[in-house]
């Protein structure tokens, strides 16, 4: 008998994910899909350059954690001048907070 799992990652309805015999299939729900950081690959690295730094579950929505010291963090996309990283597990950043080396 076959296993399905579903995990959902929704955040305001963005997506949910389907896993079905270890291969994922997103199911767009809005123009924006969300992908498990476990498969999705960074696009960049950033650094927080003038901590303290609010991680937030949406763009100005709930405060997850705060970066606390210069730190090097992955970026995952970019929306409205926030970018959704991996820090705190999975949330969001505002662009004022971070700079890209060069």
């Amino acid at each position: 008998m076959l296993k399905k799992h579903k995990i959902s990652l929704q955040k305001k309805g963005l997506a949910h994910l389907v896993f079905l015999l270890g291969f994922a299939a997103p199911i767009v729900t809005s123009s924006l899909v969300t992908v498990p950081k476990a498969i999705a690959q960074p696009i960049r690295k950033a650094v927080v350059f003038a901590p303290p730094s609010n991680i937030r579950a949406v763009p100005n929505g709930q405060i997850l954690c705060s970066v606390r010291s210069t730190t090097s963090i992955n970026i995952y996309s970019y929306r409205d001048g926030w970018y959704e990283t991996d820090y705190c597990g999975s949330g969001y950043i505002h662009q004022s907070q971070v700079k890209f080396p060069q």
